[in-house]
């Protein structure tokens, strides 16, 4: 981004996620997740895998081939990873506060229609305001759906 941008060197960046006084940060979960079915007739085999790609050496394969985040803490603290990938240390603090999304049946619908209103207020279309309040009303008519 900065070589491309060099106007943006020092005034784009990754942080926590904004809180009240008194609260702490908090991102969400999401992505990919790893298990191994009850019913699998090579749960050994399965389990060898989880050990395989879960482990310090690929984690760290994966953090600096495929800029994944890794899933382990230890490998935030790798010295090749904190000079090649600073952004990884950084998001560290990020994925220490996560939690997991809401687990609703209209989860999804209520996410689409905040992603829609805060474009809208970051692209200046709607006052931050107008945004809260807009998604405020859709998310209330959206969710009578399932209460009725």
């Amino acid at each position: 981004l900065h070589e491309k941008n060099p106007e943006l060197k020092d005034k784009v960046g990754i942080t926590k996620l904004p809180h009240r006084k008194g609260k702490r940060s908090a991102s969400t979960l999401g992505g990919w997740h790893i298990g191994i079915s009850r019913f699998s007739d090579v749960k050994n085999e399965a389990w060898e895998f989880v050990k395989f790609v879960t482990s310090y050496e690929k984690q760290r394969d994966f953090a600096l081939n495929l800029g994944w985040n890794p899933g382990r803490v230890d490998v935030y603290a790798d010295t090749v990873i904190e000079k090649t990938a600073p952004h990884l240390v950084l998001l560290k603090d990020v994925f220490e506060n996560a939690v997991a999304r809401p687990s609703l049946p209209y989860y999804s619908g209520v996410s689409q229609i905040l992603q829609k209103h805060l474009n809208s207020a970051l692209s200046l279309s709607e006052t931050p305001q107008e945004a809260l309040e807009k998604a405020q009303d859709e998310i209330d008519e959206f969710i009578k759906k399932y209460e009725d």
